[in-house]
């Protein structure tokens, strides 16, 4: 139903509403990858990040991967700050 009204809303401003956000409504997890990805590269507008917050909660795969990012993250960081003692 909340679809359905977005979508109208959007048609009336003459646009999709990926056209609108620059985010799809139902991302696939190929997409949320991207957009995890891109998160770490800079920061995601208010609408991306609910959206992968939403998909995370029913996706254990992306779930799992963001895990993974921020494990990435935080050992590479350790890495470095070792490196230079």
């Amino acid at each position: 139903m909340e679809a359905r009204r977005d979508q109208a809303l959007a048609r009336k401003l003459g646009g999709s509403i990926k056209e609108k956000t620059g985010v799809k409504l139902m991302p696939n997890c190929k997409d949320i990858t991207r957009m995890t990805l891109a998160g770490e590269d800079r920061r995601l507008g208010a609408g991306a990040r609910l959206v992968i917050r939403a998909h995370r909660l029913f996706c254990t795969g992306c779930n799992n991967f963001g895990k993974q990012l921020v494990l990435m993250r935080q050992t590479a960081t350790q890495w470095r700050s070792d490196s230079q003692k």
